[in-house]
């Protein structure tokens, strides 16, 4: 796939970023060879997977280790709110970004 400026200039507008045309440029010849490498893995036979003998990054032969369904860390809310630009009732307040549909 080709990348262009232009594709790079949607990803800005939905990311909310602005680049400048040199940065543009740079970004295409990245996303060029980043989507390249990605390219690389359809050449990849995904159906002799099983052969290799990983599940989950664990050995066929291993079961998934399992820890004790315990508690590990107290009611964090109050730690979490500290930070919060804003908030309302124990709860973070986000601005809005949607319109109400009628």
């Amino acid at each position: 796939m080709d990348v262009t400026p232009q594709m790079i200039d949607d990803v800005a507008e939905l990311a909310r970023l602005s680049f400048t045309d040199e940065e543009k440029q740079a970004y295409v010849v990245e996303f060029g060879k980043i989507l390249g490498l990605v390219e690389t893995l359809n050449e990849l036979d995904a159906d002799q997977t099983d052969s290799y003998g990983f599940v989950s990054g664990l050995p066929s032969n291993m079961s998934t280790p399992l820890r004790e369904d315990a508690v590990t860390c107290e009611d964090m809310r109050e730690r979490t709110l500290e930070n919060a630009p804003q908030k309302e009732d124990s709860c973070f307040v986000v601005p809005k970004i949607m319109a109400d549909s009628e």
